[in-house]
């Protein structure tokens, strides 16, 4: 994505995005997880941990994280139940020029997707390739869910719910 310079820019681009990507939904849940697989056994279950989740809320940040990763080619299939696409540097750069207007609002409580993708590019740029380590993870359905990432982030979900109630 280009360098977005304006608040209006980005609302714009998230409206671009909704109406010219084919069959588009803003997802029910999404979020980033870190992934690590056991490296003795690749069989056993990876351990997964969310960096930030969503849950519907935050439909600019799924459109931008949808729109970044078909710029690098790989198609959300908004029919499918769950989405889980790896993260890389390509991902986080076009992130954060979609939200150029935002960042400088990005501490504290705010904008918790911003932060978490500034973070994940530092750390890009401090170690290397992050390639295969992080993921993003879209839930479109209340459906059986077939990945870890999925069944984690709605379990993550569902924990906070029943905390807040």
């Amino acid at each position: 994505m280009q360098i977005i310079e304006t608040k209006e820019a980005f609302k714009a681009l998230i409206e671009n995005i909704k109406m010219n990507t084919p069959n588009y939904k803003d997802p029910l849940a999404f979020g980033i997880c870190k992934v690590v697989l056991d490296k003795t056994d690749a069989n056993k279950t990876p351990k997964v941990t969310y960096l930030i989740v969503n849950s519907n809320e935050n439909f600019a940040s799924g459109a931008i994280f949808i729109k970044a990763l078909s710029e690098q080619e790989v198609e959300v299939d908004f029919n499918e139940s769950e989405v889980v696409c790896d993260i890389t540097a390509s991902f986080l750069k076009s992130c954060l020029n979609a939200y150029n207007p935002h960042c400088d609002e990005a501490y504290g409580d705010s904008h918790k997707n911003i932060q978490t993708i500034l973070t994940l590019y530092k750390q890009h740029l401090d170690f290397g390739s992050l390639d295969g380590i992080y993921r993003v993870v879209f839930i479109f359905k209340d459906a059986p869910l077939k990945s870890v990432e999925a069944s984690l982030l709605k379990l993550s979900i569902d924990k906070a719910v029943k905390i807040q109630s």
